[in-house]
């Protein structure tokens, strides 16, 4: 075998050899890339979800007071306050999310084999079950309104009590709408909970990510942007 052919076969081997070298490092940063988009975009669904909880206990509050104020006090209640049942009890919010990262990071098996840290990669799936669970409290929730309102305006148009305070009487009365108001007191007691455990779990992938809140910020701006420019959940 000629000097030649060996130098000539050992720059084969080089060149094939750092060419996969630079391969593996690149496919192994943008697997950790992956992770922090992904780590970013909990942090998005998050925010979405303390704000659709702060409006469930705003809607709540609403609901349970104009329920305490039966019977005998619906007369007394203002106009604003019947308005804004009202405006509560017939338009239940429609929640639309954001499931592409979720989809890259749950649905790639060669993004996985490239990710080194298993603990983190089985923390951020976890956070996505738990954070669909919660979705899904937010469905029912939202199912069971519309079901709720449609047996009350079934049973007589609501054009025919008179006005608001009698229409809102009658709908207090009805047993379907009381149940329903007891049941969003629970869910809006729990949900924040069970929102803030999820937050905390994503704190929890940051540490093991070894990144900062702010440098999240500063390498996915249009994402917390977003949240901030759209806060309401449609």
């Amino acid at each position: 075998m000629s000097a030649n052919f060996v130098g000539a076969f050992l720059g084969i081997v080089i060149t094939f050899g750092t060419t996969a070298l630079i391969d593996d490092i690149a496919r192994h940063r943008m697997a950790k890339k992956a992770a922090l988009i992904t780590i970013a975009q909990l942090d998005n669904e998050i925010m979405q979800m303390e704000y659709t909880v702060e409006e469930m206990r705003h809607k709540d509050s609403i609901l349970s007071y104009v329920a305490s104020r039966y019977p005998d006090k619906i007369d007394d209640i203002s106009a604003d306050t019947i308005r804004m049942f009202w405006q509560y009890v017939k338009m239940p919010p429609v929640y639309l999310h954001d499931h592409s990262a979720e989809n890259i990071f749950t649905g790639s098996i060669e993004m996985w084999k490239d990710f080194d840290d298993l603990e983190l990669l089985n923390s951020i799936n976890e956070c996505f079950a738990a954070k669909n669970h919660v979705l899904e409290f937010f469905y029912d929730i939202n199912d069971y309104q519309r079901e709720t309102f449609n047996k009350f305006s079934s049973a007589k148009r609501t054009t025919e009590y008179g006005d608001m305070w009698k229409l809102t009487e009658a709908c207090i009365a009805h047993p379907a709408v009381y149940d329903f108001i007891g049941t969003h007191r629970l869910y809006s007691t729990w949900l924040p909970i069970f929102v803030q455990l999820i937050k905390d779990a994503n704190q929890d992938n940051k540490q093991m990510a070894d990144v900062s809140d702010e440098e999240l910020y500063s390498m996915f701006p249009s994402i917390y942007e977003d949240d901030d420019e759209t806060e309401d959940i449609e």
